[in-house]
């Protein structure tokens, strides 16, 4: 028997896919239920129905799942922000890592593959940067599978001091009837420095503003012109200092990135007299702390900003032996192929890497590449091409940069067969 659309059926969640949804199978038909758990029996309704699977929403629950813990976020039900918080944490956990290594055996081809226990730090204020949209009086994240916005007065698994500034911003929002901020973004260091960039749709925010943020934040920019404070947040990573501007890529959890880069590091030893390639470098932190040891390093990425404040940064450390090169990585690699190489380190954005860096990376010919992911998805795809060109995956060691969502991050060593 068929289901169909809007139906009502009692069933029991067998399991989670991918994106943390329950799944369920019904009369042959696998289906995805949002925000349920392994063995939730749940009464649900029928949404959507396709040719390989159908979507259904629950209506009322009869028993809840072992893993089920109460979402402390009031937010949580319309947020489309965290998909996860109504799974206990070790849960999670164990979601993150069962996903890695079915990711790796099914779509990857990879059979007994070293993975490490997944690492992990607090599961809340632990994001050191948010993006907020703001419409007339409402300021918050988009709603789940939808652009309306979700009014909140803070983000719980955000710095607390991320949390006083949006109070901040709300408080002059309805002081002064400001209907003209668009976006925010906030940023915070593990110095305590805060930078705000506010978005909009003209530039005539009132002096009040000024007022109210003067003593809060370190550095406002609006509409992408500085305001006050030097434009950047310094964060202290391993001994080393980073200028990060508003519109640069760095890590966002503020709790696991030293662990991030200490992890990545200690893939090799005795890099003295080695040469390292480090891809999608963002503002060059991978590129100066692996130049501290090793003969050279270069870093390509595509993003201005990042790149002025990666030079920056090679100043500020005072490292002389790098190099750094502004464009995509696709393009810019081909310059590369003829150079010694010893090392290649790439932390692609979450599609993966293109096929022709791959075959770039190839050519080179490093002895080890050192892949950092945050997919395992399109990790497992990558690493399957790699295999294939002569590459053995020896390690991976997932990170939970990213509680209470369905992200994980995973450190891969891979060295010549």
């Amino acid at each position: 028997m068929s289901i169909k659309e809007n139906q009502l059926i009692e069933t029991k969640i067998i399991d989670q896919n991918n994106n943390g949804e329950g799944i369920a199978k019904i009369n042959g038909m696998v289906v995805f239920i949002n925000e349920t758990l392994k063995e939730d029996i749940v009464n649900i309704k029928i949404t959507q129905i396709k040719k390989n699977f159908a979507r259904g929403k629950v209506v009322t629950t009869i028993k809840n799942s072992s893993e089920r813990t109460t979402p402390p976020c009031i937010y949580y039900s319309e947020c489309g922000g965290c998909n996860l918080q109504h799974q206990d944490y070790i849960h999670q956990l164990k979601f993150k890592e069962k996903k890695i290594k079915n990711a790796l055996e099914k779509i990857g081809e990879l059979k007994n593959v070293n993975v490490n226990s997944i690492l992990h730090g607090e599961d809340y204020n632990y994001r050191n940067k948010v993006s907020l949209k703001v419409n007339g009086q409402s300021i918050g994240f988009y709603k789940k599978i939808s652009n309306d916005i979700v009014n909140v007065n803070e983000c719980i698994i955000s710095d607390k001091k991320i949390n006083n500034i949006i109070r901040i911003i709300r408080k002059f929002i309805n002081d002064y009837n400001c209907n003209n901020i668009k976006e925010i973004i906030i940023r915070t260091s593990n110095n305590n420095e805060i930078l705000l960039s506010i978005h909009t749709d003209k530039f005539n925010l009132s002096k009040e503003i000024y007022n109210l943020l003067n003593n809060e934040i370190n550095t406002l920019i609006i509409d992408n012109k500085l305001i006050f404070g030097n434009g950047y947040i310094t964060e202290s990573v391993l001994n080393l200092k980073f200028k990060v501007s508003h519109s640069s890529f760095f890590q966002v959890n503020k709790y696991m990135t030293e662990t991030l880069f200490y992890t990545v590091l200690k893939q090799v030893e005795n890099i003295k007299n080695m040469v390292v390639l480090d891809l999608y470098c963002g503002t060059g932190t991978l590129t100066l702390l692996f130049a501290k040891h090793a003969k050279k390093a270069i870093g390509i990425e595509n993003h201005n900003n990042s790149i002025i404040n990666a030079k920056e940064n090679a100043k500020l450390n005072k490292i002389n032996n790098v190099d750094f090169i502004l464009g995509k990585v696709e393009d810019k690699i081909d310059s590369i192929i003829n150079k010694r190489i010893d090392i290649i380190v790439l932390d692609p954005p979450r599609k993966g890497s293109d096929k022709k860096t791959l075959n770039a990376i190839v050519k080179i010919n490093p002895l080890k590449i050192i892949y950092v992911s945050c997919d395992p998805v399109t990790l497992a795809r990558d690493l399957n091409f790699l295999e294939y060109k002569g590459y053995k995956t020896v390690n991976i060691q997932p990170i939970d940069m990213f509680p209470n969502t369905m992200h994980v991050e995973c450190v891969v060593l891979l060295e010549k067969k």
